[in-house]
Protein backbone atom coordinates (compact mmCIF):
# COMPACT_ATOMS: atom_id res chain seq x y z
CA UNK A 1 0.00 0.00 0.00
CA UNK A 2 3.03 2.40 0.75
CA UNK A 3 5.22 1.35 -2.07
CA UNK A 4 2.88 1.50 -4.48
CA UNK A 5 0.92 4.61 -3.28
CA UNK A 6 -2.20 3.00 -3.25
CA UNK A 7 -3.42 5.61 -0.69
CA UNK A 8 -3.28 8.05 -3.91
CA UNK A 9 -6.47 6.45 -5.30
CA UNK A 10 -10.13 7.59 -4.39
CA UNK A 11 -11.65 6.00 -1.83
CA UNK A 12 -11.37 3.00 0.19
CA UNK A 13 -8.77 0.21 -1.19
CA UNK A 14 -9.37 -3.47 -0.69
CA UNK A 15 -6.78 -5.95 -1.15
CA UNK A 16 -6.61 -9.83 -0.07
CA UNK A 17 -3.73 -12.02 0.08
CA UNK A 18 -2.92 -16.05 0.18
CA UNK A 19 0.31 -16.95 1.11
CA UNK A 20 2.82 -18.52 3.41
CA UNK A 21 3.88 -16.69 6.86
CA UNK A 22 6.42 -17.20 8.91
CA UNK A 23 6.19 -16.75 13.02
CA UNK A 24 9.91 -15.32 14.84
CA UNK A 25 8.65 -15.47 18.02
CA UNK A 26 9.01 -19.18 19.76
CA UNK A 27 5.84 -20.97 18.62
CA UNK A 28 3.02 -21.68 21.01
CA UNK A 29 1.59 -25.14 21.54
CA UNK A 30 -0.60 -26.04 18.21
CA UNK A 31 1.01 -23.14 16.20
CA UNK A 32 3.52 -23.80 13.67
CA UNK A 33 6.63 -21.85 12.81
CA UNK A 34 5.56 -21.62 9.01
CA UNK A 35 2.19 -21.46 7.80
CA UNK A 36 -0.19 -20.29 5.53
CA UNK A 37 -2.71 -17.47 5.75
CA UNK A 38 -5.89 -15.89 3.90
CA UNK A 39 -6.26 -12.32 4.67
CA UNK A 40 -8.41 -8.87 3.50
CA UNK A 41 -7.67 -4.91 4.06
CA UNK A 42 -9.93 -2.74 3.62
CA UNK A 43 -7.77 0.73 3.88
CA UNK A 44 -9.32 4.58 4.12
CA UNK A 45 -12.89 3.94 5.93
CA UNK A 46 -13.09 4.74 9.44
CA UNK A 47 -16.93 3.89 9.46
CA UNK A 48 -17.99 1.34 11.43
CA UNK A 49 -20.10 -0.26 8.54
CA UNK A 50 -16.28 -0.78 6.71
CA UNK A 51 -15.98 -3.55 9.84
CA UNK A 52 -19.16 -4.80 9.77
CA UNK A 53 -18.74 -5.72 5.69
CA UNK A 54 -15.31 -7.46 6.36
CA UNK A 55 -17.09 -9.66 8.80
CA UNK A 56 -19.83 -10.36 6.88
CA UNK A 57 -17.44 -11.01 4.07
CA UNK A 58 -15.74 -13.29 6.53
CA UNK A 59 -19.03 -15.12 7.24
CA UNK A 60 -20.11 -15.64 4.04
CA UNK A 61 -17.28 -17.09 2.89
CA UNK A 62 -17.11 -19.82 5.62
CA UNK A 63 -21.01 -20.45 5.15
CA UNK A 64 -20.27 -20.93 1.65
CA UNK A 65 -17.51 -23.37 2.06
CA UNK A 66 -19.67 -25.36 4.68
CA UNK A 67 -17.33 -24.56 7.32
CA UNK A 68 -19.74 -25.47 10.02
CA UNK A 69 -20.86 -23.58 12.93
CA UNK A 70 -18.60 -21.05 14.64
CA UNK A 71 -18.67 -18.07 17.05
CA UNK A 72 -17.67 -14.73 16.70
CA UNK A 73 -16.40 -12.84 19.89
CA UNK A 74 -15.99 -8.77 19.02
CA UNK A 75 -14.67 -6.02 21.81
CA UNK A 76 -13.35 -2.93 21.64
CA UNK A 77 -10.29 -1.64 22.53
CA UNK A 78 -10.98 2.05 22.31
CA UNK A 79 -8.43 4.57 20.75
CA UNK A 80 -4.70 5.78 21.04
CA UNK A 81 -6.31 8.14 23.24
CA UNK A 82 -7.62 6.18 25.57
CA UNK A 83 -4.91 3.51 26.07
CA UNK A 84 -2.82 5.12 28.91
CA UNK A 85 -5.62 5.34 30.77
CA UNK A 86 -6.56 1.36 29.91
CA UNK A 87 -2.98 0.36 30.71
CA UNK A 88 -2.56 2.68 34.08
CA UNK A 89 -5.94 0.18 35.23
CA UNK A 90 -4.34 -2.47 34.36
CA UNK A 91 -1.27 -1.76 35.81
CA UNK A 92 -3.06 -0.67 39.03
CA UNK A 93 -5.47 -4.33 38.75
CA UNK A 94 -2.61 -6.70 37.92
CA UNK A 95 0.34 -5.49 39.94
CA UNK A 96 -0.35 -7.23 43.43
CA UNK A 97 -0.94 -10.15 41.41
CA UNK A 98 2.30 -10.22 39.18
CA UNK A 99 4.09 -12.56 41.29
CA UNK A 100 1.00 -15.25 40.78
CA UNK A 101 1.27 -15.48 37.18
CA UNK A 102 2.93 -17.62 34.68
CA UNK A 103 6.29 -16.12 33.43
CA UNK A 104 4.90 -15.35 29.63
CA UNK A 105 2.29 -12.78 31.37
CA UNK A 106 5.00 -11.81 34.06
CA UNK A 107 6.99 -10.32 30.69
CA UNK A 108 3.72 -9.05 28.99
CA UNK A 109 3.50 -7.01 32.23
CA UNK A 110 6.36 -5.30 31.10
CA UNK A 111 6.49 -5.18 27.19
CA UNK A 112 2.28 -4.89 26.64
CA UNK A 113 0.38 -5.05 29.65
CA UNK A 114 -2.80 -5.09 27.59
CA UNK A 115 -1.52 -9.00 26.32
CA UNK A 116 -2.14 -10.46 29.89
CA UNK A 117 -5.60 -10.51 28.59
CA UNK A 118 -5.08 -12.72 25.90
CA UNK A 119 -3.35 -15.60 28.19
CA UNK A 120 -5.28 -19.07 27.38
CA UNK A 121 -3.89 -20.02 31.38
CA UNK A 122 -6.77 -21.10 33.53
CA UNK A 123 -4.77 -20.37 36.40
CA UNK A 124 -3.94 -16.79 35.25
CA UNK A 125 -7.69 -16.43 33.40
CA UNK A 126 -9.45 -17.14 37.19
CA UNK A 127 -7.07 -14.16 39.10
CA UNK A 128 -7.06 -11.98 36.05
CA UNK A 129 -10.62 -11.34 35.09
CA UNK A 130 -12.61 -10.97 38.09
CA UNK A 131 -10.51 -7.77 38.34
CA UNK A 132 -10.40 -6.56 34.83
CA UNK A 133 -13.91 -7.18 33.54
CA UNK A 134 -15.22 -3.74 32.71
CA UNK A 135 -11.44 -2.66 31.65
CA UNK A 136 -12.43 -0.83 28.22
CA UNK A 137 -15.92 0.46 29.72
CA UNK A 138 -13.98 3.86 30.27
CA UNK A 139 -13.25 3.97 26.42
CA UNK A 140 -14.16 7.66 25.02
CA UNK A 141 -17.97 8.39 23.87
CA UNK A 142 -16.77 8.25 20.03
CA UNK A 143 -15.48 4.45 20.56
CA UNK A 144 -18.35 3.98 22.46
CA UNK A 145 -20.70 5.21 19.37
CA UNK A 146 -18.13 3.24 16.77
CA UNK A 147 -18.55 0.19 18.98
CA UNK A 148 -22.58 0.37 19.23
CA UNK A 149 -22.83 1.20 15.75
CA UNK A 150 -20.56 -2.23 15.07
CA UNK A 151 -23.04 -4.07 16.59
CA UNK A 152 -25.81 -2.95 14.98
CA UNK A 153 -24.75 -3.58 11.56
CA UNK A 154 -24.09 -6.42 12.96
CA UNK A 155 -27.89 -7.28 13.64
CA UNK A 156 -29.00 -5.60 10.20
CA UNK A 157 -26.54 -8.15 8.56
CA UNK A 158 -28.13 -11.08 10.46
CA UNK A 159 -24.87 -12.36 11.99
CA UNK A 160 -24.77 -13.48 15.74
CA UNK A 161 -22.09 -12.25 18.31
CA UNK A 162 -21.00 -11.96 21.82
CA UNK A 163 -19.18 -9.57 23.11
CA UNK A 164 -16.38 -10.67 25.03
CA UNK A 165 -15.02 -7.35 27.80
CA UNK A 166 -11.60 -10.05 27.60
CA UNK A 167 -10.58 -10.02 24.05
CA UNK A 168 -7.86 -8.53 22.88
CA UNK A 169 -5.42 -9.12 19.61
CA UNK A 170 -1.77 -10.23 20.26
CA UNK A 171 0.19 -7.36 17.65
CA UNK A 172 0.29 -3.93 19.55
CA UNK A 173 -1.23 -1.76 16.56
CA UNK A 174 -4.95 -3.20 16.61
CA UNK A 175 -7.03 -0.16 18.23
CA UNK A 176 -11.04 -0.08 17.86
CA UNK A 177 -13.04 -3.30 17.19
CA UNK A 178 -11.49 -6.38 17.61
CA UNK A 179 -12.73 -10.03 16.90
CA UNK A 180 -12.00 -13.30 17.08
CA UNK A 181 -14.52 -16.54 15.20
CA UNK A 182 -13.83 -19.63 16.99
CA UNK A 183 -14.89 -23.01 16.27
CA UNK A 184 -15.85 -26.57 18.71
CA UNK A 185 -13.84 -28.41 15.24
CA UNK A 186 -10.11 -27.51 16.33
CA UNK A 187 -9.34 -27.92 19.79
CA UNK A 188 -7.52 -26.64 22.39
CA UNK A 189 -6.58 -23.96 19.53
CA UNK A 190 -10.11 -23.11 18.00
CA UNK A 191 -9.75 -19.68 16.80
CA UNK A 192 -10.01 -19.76 13.16
CA UNK A 193 -9.98 -16.55 11.80
CA UNK A 194 -9.42 -13.33 13.76
CA UNK A 195 -8.63 -9.32 12.63
CA UNK A 196 -9.83 -6.12 13.87
CA UNK A 197 -9.01 -2.09 13.16
CA UNK A 198 -5.58 -0.73 13.45
CA UNK A 199 -6.25 2.88 12.71
CA UNK A 200 -2.53 3.98 13.26
CA UNK A 201 -0.44 1.19 11.74
CA UNK A 202 -0.24 3.29 8.46
CA UNK A 203 0.91 6.28 9.91
CA UNK A 204 3.30 3.71 12.01
CA UNK A 205 4.93 2.09 8.91
CA UNK A 206 5.68 6.07 7.26
CA UNK A 207 2.11 6.89 5.87
CA UNK A 208 -0.19 9.78 6.39
CA UNK A 209 -2.85 8.70 9.09
CA UNK A 210 -4.96 6.07 7.51
CA UNK A 211 -7.91 3.97 8.95
CA UNK A 212 -7.74 0.94 8.07
CA UNK A 213 -9.49 -2.60 9.27
CA UNK A 214 -8.88 -6.31 8.16
CA UNK A 215 -9.07 -10.12 8.79
CA UNK A 216 -6.67 -12.89 8.63
CA UNK A 217 -7.57 -16.74 8.41
CA UNK A 218 -5.47 -19.86 9.07
CA UNK A 219 -5.51 -21.64 5.95
CA UNK A 220 -4.41 -25.17 7.66
CA UNK A 221 -6.76 -24.82 10.58
CA UNK A 222 -9.61 -24.42 7.64
CA UNK A 223 -8.56 -27.37 6.07
CA UNK A 224 -8.59 -29.26 8.96
CA UNK A 225 -12.63 -28.60 9.75
CA UNK A 226 -12.96 -29.06 5.57
CA UNK A 227 -11.40 -32.50 5.42
CA UNK A 228 -14.07 -34.47 5.52
CA UNK A 229 -16.08 -32.19 3.03
CA UNK A 230 -13.56 -31.20 0.66
CA UNK A 231 -13.92 -34.59 -2.45
CA UNK A 232 -17.47 -35.52 -1.03
CA UNK A 233 -19.24 -32.36 -1.89
CA UNK A 234 -16.76 -31.56 -5.28
CA UNK A 235 -17.60 -33.55 -8.31
CA UNK A 236 -15.37 -33.56 -11.49
CA UNK A 237 -16.30 -31.21 -14.32
CA UNK A 238 -18.18 -33.35 -17.62
CA UNK A 239 -15.43 -33.80 -20.02
CA UNK A 240 -17.98 -33.61 -23.03
CA UNK A 241 -16.18 -35.10 -25.72
CA UNK A 242 -14.07 -38.73 -25.72
CA UNK A 243 -11.93 -39.64 -28.41
CA UNK A 244 -11.53 -43.59 -28.47
CA UNK A 245 -9.52 -45.56 -31.01
CA UNK A 246 -9.79 -49.32 -31.96
CA UNK A 247 -5.56 -49.62 -32.28
CA UNK A 248 -2.55 -48.33 -30.53
CA UNK A 249 -1.96 -47.16 -33.92
CA UNK A 250 -4.58 -45.04 -34.07
CA UNK A 251 -3.78 -43.41 -30.66
CA UNK A 252 -1.41 -40.11 -32.04
CA UNK A 253 -4.20 -39.45 -34.55
CA UNK A 254 -6.54 -39.32 -31.51
CA UNK A 255 -4.30 -37.07 -29.48
CA UNK A 256 -4.17 -34.74 -32.62
CA UNK A 257 -8.15 -34.55 -32.84
CA UNK A 258 -8.07 -34.22 -28.80
CA UNK A 259 -5.79 -30.91 -29.51
CA UNK A 260 -7.80 -29.87 -32.30
CA UNK A 261 -11.02 -30.21 -30.27
CA UNK A 262 -9.24 -28.41 -26.79
CA UNK A 263 -7.86 -25.60 -28.98
CA UNK A 264 -12.00 -25.02 -30.18
CA UNK A 265 -12.64 -24.37 -26.42
CA UNK A 266 -14.24 -27.87 -26.18
CA UNK A 267 -13.19 -29.80 -22.62
CA UNK A 268 -12.51 -33.36 -24.28
CA UNK A 269 -10.48 -36.08 -22.85
CA UNK A 270 -8.89 -39.57 -24.26
CA UNK A 271 -7.43 -42.52 -22.77
CA UNK A 272 -3.51 -42.83 -23.00
CA UNK A 273 -3.17 -46.37 -21.52
CA UNK A 274 -4.19 -48.90 -24.12
CA UNK A 275 -7.59 -49.89 -22.87
CA UNK A 276 -10.01 -51.93 -24.39
CA UNK A 277 -12.68 -50.26 -26.75
CA UNK A 278 -14.91 -51.28 -24.19
CA UNK A 279 -13.16 -49.85 -21.34
CA UNK A 280 -12.71 -46.46 -22.95
CA UNK A 281 -16.28 -46.03 -23.84
CA UNK A 282 -16.24 -47.41 -19.61
CA UNK A 283 -14.47 -44.01 -19.19
CA UNK A 284 -16.36 -42.00 -21.32
CA UNK A 285 -19.37 -42.84 -19.42
CA UNK A 286 -17.57 -41.61 -15.79
CA UNK A 287 -16.44 -38.51 -17.13
CA UNK A 288 -19.85 -37.75 -18.35
CA UNK A 289 -18.92 -37.42 -21.75
CA UNK A 290 -22.10 -36.37 -24.49
CA UNK A 291 -20.15 -37.85 -27.73
CA UNK A 292 -17.49 -40.13 -28.36
CA UNK A 293 -15.52 -39.95 -31.79
CA UNK A 294 -14.61 -43.24 -32.51
CA UNK A 295 -11.44 -43.68 -34.59
CA UNK A 296 -11.83 -47.41 -36.40
CA UNK A 297 -8.79 -48.31 -38.79
CA UNK A 298 -11.75 -48.81 -41.36
CA UNK A 299 -13.41 -46.20 -41.25
CA UNK A 300 -10.06 -43.99 -40.97
CA UNK A 301 -8.63 -45.58 -44.01
CA UNK A 302 -11.54 -43.60 -45.54
CA UNK A 303 -11.00 -40.35 -44.12
CA UNK A 304 -14.24 -40.77 -41.26
CA UNK A 305 -14.49 -41.41 -38.15
CA UNK A 306 -17.77 -42.17 -35.74
CA UNK A 307 -19.50 -39.76 -33.75
CA UNK A 308 -21.59 -41.60 -31.06
CA UNK A 309 -24.24 -39.86 -28.89
CA UNK A 310 -23.86 -41.00 -25.40
CA UNK A 311 -27.39 -39.85 -24.44
CA UNK A 312 -29.47 -41.27 -27.39
CA UNK A 313 -27.38 -43.75 -28.24
CA UNK A 314 -27.77 -43.21 -31.99
CA UNK A 315 -24.37 -42.53 -33.95
CA UNK A 316 -23.05 -41.11 -37.34
CA UNK A 317 -20.49 -41.44 -39.84
CA UNK A 318 -18.59 -37.72 -40.56
CA UNK A 319 -16.14 -36.42 -42.35
CA UNK A 320 -12.48 -36.34 -39.90
CA UNK A 321 -12.05 -33.12 -41.19
CA UNK A 322 -15.37 -31.62 -40.59
CA UNK A 323 -15.73 -33.11 -36.55
CA UNK A 324 -14.24 -30.76 -35.08
CA UNK A 325 -16.77 -28.13 -36.62
CA UNK A 326 -19.98 -30.79 -36.00
CA UNK A 327 -19.09 -30.87 -32.87
CA UNK A 328 -18.23 -27.14 -31.58
CA UNK A 329 -21.35 -26.21 -33.36
CA UNK A 330 -23.84 -28.74 -31.84
CA UNK A 331 -21.93 -27.70 -28.10
CA UNK A 332 -22.57 -23.74 -28.75
CA UNK A 333 -25.68 -24.16 -30.00
CA UNK A 334 -26.79 -26.29 -26.53
CA UNK A 335 -24.81 -23.99 -24.66
CA UNK A 336 -27.01 -20.56 -25.57
CA UNK A 337 -30.30 -22.39 -25.75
Amino acid sequence: YLEHGLGAQEGVVKLFYIGAMFRAERPQAGRQRQFHQIGIEAIGSASPLSDVENLHLLNQFLSELGAGKFRLRINHLGCGEDRPAVIARLQEEISPLRSQLCEDCQQRFERNILRILDCKRETCREKIFPKTGDIFAQICSSCQDHFKRVKEGLELAEIAYEVDAHLVRGLDYYTGTVFELSTDELGAQDTLAAGGRYDRLVEELGGKPVPATGWALGTERLLMILKDKIGAGLKPAPTPVYIAVTSESLQGEGFKLLSHLRQAGIASGMDFENRSLKGQFRAANKKGSQYVVLLGDEEWGRGEVVLKDMQTGTQEIVLREKVVGIIKNVILSERTT
